[in-house]
């Protein structure tokens, strides 16, 4: 896989030698927040993980100075002419468009590849997340309610699609 580079962003395909990098941002609870599940696997176990994964996982770093940013994922949903993605930007660097960079390069890398339809499974109230969404061109197709379990709470999760052009 190739660096994908967008205006402010690009998207660095994670190897042996930067999945410590990922390892730091997916078990940390802050970074990916109250919506998504975090890694609680020690790294070994977390790299056998990763190791037998189909999803394609990219570190998204500010263009200019490689600052890490967050990650960004792909994987192709085998039974369906379809396309899952999603991006997580560190606090501390969102609200300055990276998430909206981020999944525009999603979009443009798998304009590559047969499969017509890209989609996004987001938490109903991750508001931002859909607002980066919606931007990108994504529509609602439906909730399914309470499919997802955070600890002890159920969300209702929303998928997000739209068609490749």
């Amino acid at each position: 896989m190739a660096i994908i580079i967008n205006k402010n962003v690009k998207l660095v395909p994670v190897t042996r030698n930067t999945l410590k990098d990922l390892f730091s941002l997916v078990s940390d609870k802050n970074i990916v927040g109250h919506f998504q599940p975090y890694c609680k696997l020690p790294y070994s176990a977390f790299l056998n993980k990763f190791n037998k994964t189909r999803v394609k996982y990219f570190l998204i770093k500010k263009k200019e100075t490689n600052i890490l940013l967050g990650y960004a994922y792909w994987v192709k949903e085998p039974r369906f002419n379809s396309f899952e993605i999603g991006a997580t930007i560190v606090p501390w660097q969102r609200g300055q468009g990276y998430g909206i960079k981020s999944h525009q390069a999603l979009i443009k890398l798998l304009a590559r590849y047969k499969g017509q339809r890209l989609q996004a499974i987001v938490a109903s109230r991750n508001y931002k997340e859909i607002a980066v969404l919606k931007k990108c061109g994504f529509v609602c197709e439906g909730t399914l309610i309470k499919a997802g379990k955070m600890g002890n709470r159920y969300l209702n999760l929303c998928i997000y699609a739209r068609i490749k052009n």
